[in-house]
């Protein structure tokens, strides 16, 4: 997990630098992160994808690149986004299988805390929502689950939301309400 760990804080010094720019070119972002041109690049294309960046113009001959404000982006300036948002990048970042003490290695910030107890009810939560798979189980002796994520459905986070609702019996549906009288 070390080459993870270290993977990980590359790519969140390549954005945090992408983010105090603004916009930049790829050489521009190379120079300033102190990472090679084809890493960068690499970067840009998850970037690009998941909506995190985008196009801008051109400065001179290069292409300007722009850091936007889609949500669940990896991290702010400040570091600030919801656990859930921070744990869903390094999951969909990650590949492969992880643990709950992976993903709470991999998000914990002094900003945004994120215990192995967050990480394991964000991980069942997604189990039970089908956008991941249990690799491992858990033994009880120690050895924690292992999942790998198969539904990657796009850079926000999901989110648990409780709904109020009226159960009919009679049609077997539920009818949502807003709990407002009229």
């Amino acid at each position: 997990m070390r080459g993870d760990a270290l993977r990980a804080r590359n790519q969140a010094h390549l954005w945090q630098v992408a983010q105090a720019h603004g916009s930049f070119t790829v050489h521009e972002l190379s120079g300033a992160a102190k990472r090679s041109v084809d890493y960068v690049r690499a970067e840009l294309r998850g970037w690009q994808a998941d909506g995190f960046v985008e196009k801008a113009g051109k400065r001179g001959m290069s292409i300007l690149w722009r850091v936007t404000e889609a949500p669940g982006a990896p991290v702010t300036a400040t570091g600030s986004r919801t656990p859930e948002e921070r744990m869903w990048f390094a999951l969909r970042k990650a590949g492969g299988v992880f643990s709950a003490a992976d993903l709470a290695m991999w998000t914990n910030t002094d900003e945004v805390p994120v215990s192995v107890d967050d990480a394991q009810a964000y991980c069942r939560l997604l189990l039970r929502a089908g956008y991941v798979r249990c690799e491992i189980k858990a033994d009880g002796r120690g050895r924690m689950a292992s999942y790998r994520l198969i539904q990657n459905t796009g850079p926000r986070a999901p989110v648990e939301r409780r709904v109020r609702a009226v159960w009919d019996p009679n049609t077997e549906d539920f009818k949502l309400h807003s709990g407002r009288v009229s």
